[in-house]
């Protein structure tokens, strides 16, 4: 089954990409996030082939305007992959801690 595929079997919908990044090689290197404009920090996993096969997903929400989406715009590791940050259109900065692969 191919990532897409894997996805659409959980239930989700697809969702425009506005950021990607790759958690660095001394933490692995085999976790992949996505920031959406559904607001989901998806997070893959890179296999040996190169092939990404989906892991989970979490829905961040800034608080803003009653009824407003937050649409996430970038994602990044931080140098050692512990930590990754994800931000949101309306300014708002998520950390979180990464469980690896």
């Amino acid at each position: 089954m191919d990532s897409h595929a894997e996805v659409m079997a959980t239930g989700q919908s697809a969702a425009y990409i506005f950021g990607c990044s790759r958690q660095p090689a001394c933490a692995g290197g085999r976790l992949i996030a996505t920031a959406c404009a559904d607001a989901k920090l998806r997070l893959w996993a890179l296999g040996p082939d190169g092939l990404l096969s989906f892991l989970h997903q979490v829905e961040l929400t800034s608080g803003g305007a009653a009824g407003s989406r937050t649409i996430l715009t970038s994602c990044a590791f931080d140098p050692r992959g512990v930590w990754l940050a994800c931000t949101a259109r309306d300014g708002t900065v998520f950390i979180l801690v990464s469980q690896g692969v």
